[in-house]
């Protein structure tokens, strides 16, 4: 005789409470068997030859101790391609494989415990999330900002699931509200638009591997080391993004379009802009970057 539905919703309800809380008690059950426990033994009481046992509890500031502890031995080094700000006990980084490894990645980035999950409760978490930005996914996307990542919508929504890309990344990133920055060998490549008041999610990628790094108390991951030390391999990408993600700077663009090179010297000139570079006059494009650039730093 099946289950009525009220209460194999409950018990499905339990069995989730009881792994998430079996995954934070399971290091503090194994800590209380442990022969380093500090205990007071064999205390005797006078005028008697009686032997007494008092035990010592764990204070909760102990117990969160052990259990950081337990935490970071699932963790590993910051890749050496970054920055050697990373690499001292104030960082630390974990590590992904398989066809989930980026959206597992962006939730140990929110999560420094997830690594400490059991699997079922990993994935029940990366099922919940891919269950929420997909049905945000047709008011979140925007044609005007994702084309630049030079992928069909169909072949984005399909990487929201497995297998996930920079443009999936991105839609994630709009999800989560955070920027997110991508890391490898040989320079990095935002996956949002970047917004320097919100926090950062820093991901890498190696050899087909992939990893969030992490400040080991918990704070915002500071990336300006990255900026200045690494190169932005989607330079391009990143300046059309946030051209496009401004109503003000697309306005901006459309009315520079519009004027001929005479125009163009003019206000740039006028804007204390050079019209030439090493003798030779700018091109429009060029004359149009520059004025565009200008005006999207004010």
């Amino acid at each position: 005789m099946p289950l009525p539905t009220t209460l194999y919703n409950s018990f499905n309800l339990g069995r989730n409470n009881l792994e998430l809380s079996s995954t934070l008690m399971n290091p503090y059950a194994k800590w209380m068997q442990s022969p380093n426990i500090p205990r007071n033994t064999h205390l005797p009481i006078a005028l008697e030859n009686i032997e007494s046992t008092i035990e010592k509890e764990p204070t909760v500031s102990e117990w969160f101790d052990q259990l950081e502890s337990n935490n970071r031995k699932l963790h590993t080094p910051v890749p050496m391609f970054f920055p050697m700000k990373y690499h001292n006990s104030t960082y630390f980084s974990t590590i992904h494989k398989g066809e989930l490894k980026y959206i597992e990645a962006l939730l140990a980035a929110n999560d420094k415990m997830f690594t400490m999950y059991s699997d079922n409760l990993k994935q029940k978490q990366v099922r919940e999330l891919i269950i929420s930005v997909t049905n945000k996914f047709p008011k979140i996307y925007n044609t005007n900002v994702l084309r630049y990542y030079k992928q069909k919508k169909a072949e984005i929504y399909s990487s929201l699931f497995k297998n996930t890309g920079p443009a999936g990344l991105h839609i994630y990133s709009i999800f989560l509200d955070k920027n997110i920055v991508l890391v490898s060998e040989f320079g990095y490549e935002l996956c949002s638009l970047f917004l320097p008041l919100r926090n950062t999610i820093c991901l890498w990628q190696h050899n087909g591997d992939v990893g969030a790094v992490l400040k080991s108390n918990g704070q915002a991951m500071d990336i300006d080391d990255i900026f200045s030390t690494k190169m932005d391999l989607q330079e391009t990408r990143t300046k059309n993004i946030k051209i496009a993600s401004n109503e003000l700077n697309l306005k901006k663009l459309r009315q520079l379009g519009k004027k001929n090179m005479n125009q163009l010297k003019d206000e740039a000139i006028e804007a204390s802009l050079p019209t030439s570079e090493n003798g030779k006059s700018l091109k429009k494009q060029e004359l149009i970057d520059s004025l565009l650039e200008q005006f999207m730093a004010h």
